[in-house]
């Protein structure tokens, strides 16, 4: 909810922000994947769509004040299986997607010259799937993994050859 968001934000007064989006939409049972399943737009293009709907409301929601360092974090790999319910039809399709969302989030944050937590990469086997290190359920992560997210983080200010 938009407006959750702005109220958090409301009450930083300082520090880091840590942004986590997408990952609800990137779920094969709800969000794009069903919504581009039942017709309507291509699922490129609502991808597209809805990446950049979370940076446009984000640019106006922190134009407001000069933040430290801000860092988008990507989209995990499933930690569920994806049978059953939540069996996308197209499992290939489905982690393709995934991928997919990372990279334009990832795009999006260094275009903006924040950085990009690369959850994907630090939770993802070769095939896309979870590989159980760093998922605290099927869906979310555990808190320990973020004593070394910085060996995740892309577009840090040391990648650009300032100080971090």
């Amino acid at each position: 909810n938009k407006q959750r968001v702005l109220s958090h934000l409301r009450k930083i007064t300082d520090g880091s922000l840590l942004l986590t989006i997408g990952e609800i939409d990137c779920r094969p049972v709800e969000g794009m994947w069903r919504a581009a399943a039942r017709g309507g737009m291509p699922l490129d293009a609502l991808m597209e769509l809805t990446v950049n709907g979370y940076f446009s409301f984000l640019d106006q929601a922190l134009c407001e004040r000069a933040w430290l360092p801000i860092t988008i974090q990507g989209v995990p790999a499933p930690g569920y299986d994806l049978t059953d319910r939540r069996d996308p039809g197209d499992k290939k399709g489905f982690i393709a997607m995934i991928r997919r969302v990372n990279t334009l989030l990832e795009a999006g944050a260094r275009r903006r010259q924040w950085h990009f937590l690369n959850i994907h990469a630090a939770t993802a086997r070769q095939d896309g799937m979870g590989n159980g290190m760093w998922h605290l359920d099927r869906y979310h992560l555990s808190p320990s993994f973020y004593q070394g997210a910085m060996q995740w983080i892309n577009n840090r200010a040391s990648d650009r050859g300032g100080p971090l």
